[in-house]
């Protein structure tokens, strides 16, 4: 496979800020396929450091199939975008089907997918030998568990501490809800067999490692987020969030997506100028 992308660097809610000092790039991703596709083709629309397009984007390396992954700038956002791909205007978004054509000129032919979460769980069930899709209804439960926990606690959490006025008590209470979903003695969520518990939630486990190391907050004094970060990865009370971490920031589908320089890069700029906003 040859998967192409230009990045225009952004977020899916930062619309409003100025354009990141990362700035354009280009690159080309090559990689081995071993499962054809035949005529189906895929194209993925994301923007480089957003988590949630993130999910897709590892979903779809996990399944191991060729896909063509295409920048959409959120701050400008092309018209062909809008009206042929995804009237809501975020990532992801995918294009599946119909003929080979460029990017940004998607087919009518092509049925569009959207919504980060849906198109992880179609990925598992498009292509099932990748057994991203627990077996038993109870461990895709315990998945769809897992995945609402890490959504609806740990992101709310994180957010708030690190761009607005979060308390690091409300990150720890929300580690600490993630944990009690985790299968003690597996490798990943559920077992040693990553799913779509893991392909949903590691851009955010991420996220919380790689901010706290950074030091990155606007509601912490320096130091303060690196000590949540150290309290984290040495404290017994959370190794099995700790072991959770590790392997999915070990994961191959994970470090090809998730960019341990760039992403506190990104961010870091965000919150400066958030920062001094509230000064």
């Amino acid at each position: 496979m040859v998967l192409t992308a230009v990045s225009h660097d952004s977020r899916r809610d930062d619309a409003e800020l100025p354009e990141s000092r990362l700035g354009k790039i280009q690159f080309t991703y090559n990689e081995n396929m071993s499962l054809v596709m035949g005529s189906k083709q895929i194209t993925l629309y994301i923007t480089q450091t957003c988590p949630w397009a993130a999910r897709a984007r590892i979903a779809l390396r996990e399944v191991n199939v060729p896909f063509t992954e295409h920048d959409i700038d959120l701050r400008n956002k092309p018209q062909w975008y809008l009206s042929d791909v995804n009237p809501a205007g975020l990532v992801p978004a995918i294009a599946y089907g119909g003929p080979n054509v460029p990017p940004d000129q998607p087919s009518s032919e092509s049925i569009k997918l959207r919504e980060s979460l849906l198109i992880v769980e179609w990925v598992a069930d498009e292509f099932p030998k990748s057994n991203l899709l627990p077996e038993s209804p109870l461990n895709r439960y315990r998945a769809r568990l897992i995945i609402d926990v890490v959504a609806t606690k740990l992101v709310t959490a994180l957010n708030a501490l690190v761009f607005r006025d979060g308390t690091s008590e409300d990150l720890i209470k929300s580690i600490e809800l993630v944990q009690k979903e985790l299968v003690p003695s597996a490798k990943y969520a559920l077992s040693d067999q990553f799913t779509i518990a893991d392909a949903a939630s590691a851009p955010f486990i991420s996220r919380v490692i790689l901010f706290l190391k950074n030091d990155l907050g606007v509601s912490t004094e320096p130091g303060q987020s690196k000590g949540l970060y150290d309290l984290i990865t040495q404290d017994a009370k959370f190794s099995r969030f700790w072991s959770y971490a590790q392997a999915i920031l070990e994961r191959p589908s994970v470090k090809d997506v998730i960019n341990e320089v760039r992403v506190p890069i990104r961010y870091d700029s965000l919150w400066l100028i958030i920062k001094s906003r509230n000064c």
